[in-house]
């Protein structure tokens, strides 16, 4: 809530609106496969590159009412997810590619991009994976999850998907998240 605080060669410095921020209240980063820190403050999108800030502002910049996650695709597209749409970045303008019918209303928390093209989307009613090819899944309870609301959402170095609920973790298998104990033998 008191703005972005970077360390480098052993020192401190701690941005906020007076250094360019569009908000001191930064809630996710991103750092891109460009040099780039994704960041979002309030209800902005702001970029950080080569020591200045460009902030995207809801509705006029990128078409969400409020940025709350943001992440990269294998092509290293921009995805950023808000209350009401998922848009990608590509060609320096924001095109949405999920609109609110497909969040049913999820308050999203975190967002990532896999090595295979997907894009997991987790928030208070699960997961939402979308394909490469825009093939929607979801994710809740039935599928395995321990709880409802999904805080992180990760893909380790073999490409397992991991979900840290409010009520555990579990791992991606076949089609369902497995908690420990509880995998399926391959």
């Amino acid at each position: 809530s008191n703005g972005l605080t970077q360390y480098r060669e052993g020192r401190f410095r701690t941005f906020t609106v007076k250094q360019g921020l569009p908000d001191a209240a930064i809630t996710a980063l991103h750092p891109d496969g460009r040099g780039a820190l994704w960041v979002v403050a309030g209800l902005y999108l702001s970029r950080y590159q080569d020591g200045q800030f460009t902030n995207f502002q809801p509705d006029t910049d990128i078409p969400v009412s409020s940025a709350r996650a943001v992440c990269e695709d294998a092509n290293r597209d921009l995805w950023v997810a808000g209350f009401s749409r998922v848009v990608r970045r590509t060609g320096g303008k924001f095109v949405t590619v999920m609109q609110a019918e497909v969040l049913d209303g999820m308050v999203v928390l975190t967002m990532m991009g896999d090595r295979d093209g997907n894009i997991w989307i987790a928030g208070n009613k699960g997961i939402i994976r979308r394909s490469a090819s825009g093939a929607i899944q979801k994710y809740g309870m039935r599928e395995g999850l321990p709880a409802p609301v999904v805080r992180a959402v990760w893909a380790d170095r073999d490409g397992n998907i991991w979900a840290g609920t409010n009520n555990g973790m579990a791992r991606l298998q076949g089609n369902r998240f497995v908690t420990s104990g509880q995998d399926n033998p391959e």
